[in-house]
């Protein structure tokens, strides 16, 4: 029987209203074809933890299958945005599927509670917090080996922040919510008696906050972990100046090489409040002229490798007594991933 609407002049939202009334697999066929850019998205974010193992178009497939399984248990009066919940659910389906291909070493964990010991350990007797280059040479672990570990675990923070929050119960939590809040808080949930249905309120709000700015800094590091083109503001009296630079972000900082005779530089010298954005990330901060490169040998071995095409095209003379590394330490920000908004506070970094 033909149906004499035109499917393609409908908003996703009805779409999604006239599949819940009508049941039409026409509409369905419609819906998954709107929302796979979704899987094709997350797939090329996640690919860290499957490359090697699966295939993106493994992914894909199956994230079709779950749009599909998606769509039929949507609730718009239960649960957020269809964006938001199906993100969520493509998340989980490639951490079964990562683990149902013995993705994670069998030690992994072991490695990763050594390697936090070594930071804690290295700063301790640093006064500051090490550098990755740092803390792999203490251990006698090759670099690489040693961001692979630090992209698992962070990968995984964020998949099992996804999974803590699915009440759908297909995908095993490595710890309840409530146990998640307690944990975090300090505070029993669980064992609230029920007239205490304020502070549960309370603690559930403290619980999803911790949840979102740990996702958010995991991202953070997962798209400006790496050379990224942003823009940066500075002020000169009451007169704000803008420009591009090319810097690398790490816990809670850009750095970028710079020149200590240019306009940002004389305008930070005056006034080290600046903003920083692109990427669908903007935020304030404070920025400070860390000195020549040769102060920082670590950070500035990192800087030469994440920033090597800034290199390569001759913008950086480290002859050149001026030249000197800019950090911009972050105080908050605004940060949108997959439909998601995070508001996101530097001061008090969560930690998993």
């Amino acid at each position: 029987m033909a149906h004499p609407d035109n499917l393609e002049e409908k908003t996703n939202e009805e779409l999604l209203e006239l599949y819940r009334a009508t049941g039409r697999l026409d509409v369905k066929q419609a819906l998954v074809l709107r929302y796979l850019y979704i899987v094709k998205t997350i797939a090329s974010q996640m690919r860290n933890i499957y490359v090697g193992t699966l295939q993106m178009e493994d992914i894909v497939n199956e994230g079709v299958i779950a749009i599909m399984k998606g769509i039929d248990r949507y609730d718009p009066e239960r649960d957020n945005k269809f964006e938001t919940f199906i993100s969520r659910r493509i998340r989980g389906m490639i951490i079964d599927l990562v683990r149902k291909n013995d993705w994670m070493p069998r030690d992994f964990r072991k490695q990763v509670k050594t390697i936090e010991d070594a930071q804690i350990a290295l700063g301790r007797s640093l006064g500051r917090p090490p550098a990755d280059e740092e803390v792999a040479e203490s251990m006698g672990m090759d670099i690489r080996k040693y961001r692979k570990l630090q992209r698992m675990s962070t990968m995984m923070n964020v998949l099992s922040l996804d999974m803590i929050t699915d009440d759908e119960g297909e995908h095993q939590s490595l710890c309840s919510f409530s146990t998640f809040v307690e944990m975090q808080t300090g505070h029993s949930f669980s064992t609230l008696p029920t007239g205490h249905d304020r502070r549960r309120d309370n603690l559930l709000l403290k619980g999803n906050r911790i949840m979102d700015q740990t996702a958010a800094f995991a991202l953070m590091d997962q798209r400006f972990g790496h050379g990224k083109l942003m823009s940066l503001a500075t002020v000169e009296g009451t007169r704000p100046s803008v420009r591009g630079v090319t810097c690398y972000y790490e816990k809670g900082s850009f750095y970028m090489i710079t020149d200590a005779n240019t306009e940002k530089m004389r305008h930070i010298a005056q006034n080290p409040a600046v903003a920083i954005c692109g990427d669908w990330f903007s935020g304030h901060g404070v920025g400070e002229n860390l000195g020549h490169p040769r102060n920082n040998p670590a950070l500035m071995d990192t800087l030469r490798r994440e920033l090597a095409e800034w290199y390569r095209l001759g913008h950086v003379d480290e002859a050149n007594e001026a030249v000197c590394i800019l950090q911009v330490k972050l105080t908050d920000g605004v940060l949108i991933a997959d439909g998601t908004k995070y508001k996101m506070d530097f001061s008090s970094q969560p930690q998993l």
